[in-house]
Parts: C-alpha cells; sequence; structure tokens
C-alpha cells in the first residue's frame, strides 16, 4: 500500500467538511485528512507543529474571523509549505477572488456547490496531477 496523502482541509461549513470526506472515500488514493474549522486554527497548528506539512490544503474562501484570501497569503509565508498545493474551494465565481487567489499563490479554484461526481473527479485529478484549468466552475446541484 503507498503512503498516504497528507491533506489539510479548511473550512468553516460541516457539510462541506462532509461532502469531502465522502468525496475521498471513492477515490482509490490513501489519503490522511486532518481538518481545520477556520484558517486562524489552521494557522496555529502549522506554526507550531513542524511535523505537520500537508501536500494538499483545500481552501474555503468564506470563513469567519479570518477569510480564505488573508489565510492564503499566510500560509505562503510558511517555509517548509513551499510545494504544498492550496486549493481553494468557495462558493465565490467572482473573477476578482479568482484572479486575486491565483496571484497569491493559489494552485486551483474550484467553485462550489459541489456535486459529488464532479467533486470526487477533480480531487482525484489533483492528486494524479492530471491536466486541469485553474478555475473549474461546477454546476448547481439539483
Amino acid at each position: 500500500m503507498s503512503k498516504p496523502i497528507k491533506c489539510l482541509l479548511i473550512d468553516d461549513n460541516p457539510s462541506d467538511r462532509t461532502l469531502f470526506k465522502v468525496c475521498l472515500k471513492h477515490i482509490d488514493v490513501p489519503v490522511e485528512l486532518t481538518v481545520a474549522e477556520t484558517g486562524v486554527d489552521a494557522l496555529q497548528r502549522l506554526r507550531t507543529d513542524d511535523s505537520f506539512t500537508p501536500e494538499y490544503i483545500f481552501l474555503d474562501i468564506n470563513m469567519p474571523f479570518m477569510d480564505g484570501k488573508e489565510c492564503l497569503v499566510e500560509l505562503k509565508k510558511i517555509d517548509r509549505l513551499a510545494e504544498t498545493e492550496i486549493v481553494i474551494c468557495s462558493t465565490s465565481d467572482n473573477p476578482n477572488d479568482i484572479e486575486e487567489t491565483r496571484n497569491n499563490g493559489a494552485a486551483k479554484f474550484l467553485t462550489k456547490p459541489y456535486d459529488l461526481d464532479v467533486f470526487t473527479d477533480f480531487i482525484k485529478k489533483i492528486f494524479t496531477h492530471a491536466p486541469l484549468s485553474f478555475h473549474v466552475a461546477q454546476h448547481p446541484l439539483h
């Protein structure tokens, strides 16, 4: 069995966290998932635990205390995360948010709401480094 992929999910929405976990169960790749409900919590863990270096960070934009754009800027200041791919997962489809996160170092931007199959395929492509445009928009659930 291959070594699990270390991921950090930063999202304040319990439903979105649950959906993320469901998607991971549909991917034939071992994943070690850590969850933070706020950017503040995530940054505190990352700044105090040098042994914790996720390969991927999935980051919501709209969160309390510190939004995802602010968190992204702070994440990019942590040297050991230089190789970590940061993927924005947000309800926003605002071109300014998309461009700002790209300019601040995000690897990809996924617009919610999630369709389970599309989201699962998106994560699988991220983990396998399959070609994927920077911004992926999803269709609302019906």
